[in-house]
């Protein structure tokens, strides 16, 4: 018995009763549908396996490039704060003490706060001549290198030197500069002159504040550097 007696039951067609069985070719032909539409769906789940597991592989790689990357470059950061601190220790020291001293004055009564600043010539203008002396050569040369070190402190020295140029800067306006009583009392300048010089007291000391704050934790920083045994 053939395993096709099911669809045609004889094997002349058209002798005697001999016909095709339509209904049992339709039944061949969509078990057949169905065996191609699940090997069809087997084959596409596997090759969507396949293909997320190439990309989660990928992923894994970018991911651990990147990881490398970052950190050979925080390791570079780490090591270029290294150098540009101990390039700058002695800096930070002669900046740390004329901020220091520098802070004392501008609150002292007795020495040169902000009435004494706006009144006496002489003690205004030795603070002038030192403000003015202030060495920034080699601070202003690593600005270039300032985006190679670790955020924290590349902040901070610009802050230092932004500071300092203002000090500077202040301290070249007020260079010769007289004090109110100089100016005529008819009319509004000696008024004028005392606000713009008291005005001058508070900016100065204002960046006193926030650089010797800055230049102290540098300073400790660089430090610590040049006692590492490298």
């Amino acid at each position: 018995m053939s395993k096709w007696d099911g669809v045609f039951r004889c094997e002349k067609l058209g002798v005697d009763d001999c016909v095709v069985w339509w209904d049992a070719v339709a039944v061949v032909v969509a078990t057949a549908g169905v065996a191609v539409t699940i090997l069809s769906a087997v084959a596409v789940f596997w090759l969507g396996k396949r293909a997320n597991a190439l990309a989660l592989a990928g992923q894994r790689y970018v991911s651990d490039q990147e990881a490398a990357m970052e950190a050979r470059l925080k390791e570079e950061r780490v090591r270029e704060e290294q150098v540009v601190l101990s390039y700058l220790s002695s800096d930070f020291s002669t900046l740390g003490i004329w901020m220091a001293v520098a802070k004392e004055q501008l609150v002292d009564a007795t020495r040169l706060d902000e009435n004494l600043f706006t009144t006496d010539d002489i003690r205004r203008q030795v603070f002038v001549n030192s403000g003015k002396a202030l060495d920034l050569t080699r601070l202003e040369k690593v600005l270039p290198r300032l985006h190679l070190l670790p955020e924290a402190t590349g902040l901070r020295l610009a802050r230092i030197v932004a500071g300092c140029q203002i000090i500077q800067h202040a301290c070249l306006r007020l260079n010769d500069e007289k004090s109110p009583l100089a100016y005529s009392t008819e009319s509004s300048e000696q008024k004028t002159q005392e606000n713009w010089l008291r005005f001058q007291h508070q900016r100065i000391r204002r960046e006193v504040d926030v650089c010797k704050d800055m230049v102290d934790y540098c300073s400790f920083e660089a430090t610590k550097m040049l006692r590492r045994e490298f």
